[in-house]
């Protein structure tokens, strides 16, 4: 599963949305709770994405930590279990 990476700065976000665009297409996207503190955000999540080269769907409930610095995003966290996703992409 190649989005288990890290990514880092502008030209890592544009990778990122670059290997979503080709592999990956979202068939639900549910925002189920935010949590805020300071300059950080939580945000629970549910989805449901086709895996475009194997045909096979993956649904994660995810958590995202985002950390905002200056009115910008300085981090982007996500937690999930890939266990499904990896089942996914196998060809």
């Amino acid at each position: 599963m190649p989005h288990g990476e890290k990514w880092h700065g502008r030209d890592g976000v544009a990778q990122f949305l670059f290997f979503l665009n080709e592999n990956v297409e979202f068939q639900q996207f549910e925002l189920k709770n935010f949590i805020a503190q300071d300059n950080q955000v939580a945000v629970v999540d549910h989805f449901k994405v086709l895996v475009k080269a194997t045909g096979r769907y993956y649904e994660p409930d995810t958590v995202v930590i985002w950390t905002v610095e200056d009115g910008k995003i300085k981090q982007f966290r996500e937690f999930t279990d890939t266990t499904e996703a990896v089942s996914a992409f196998r060809e």
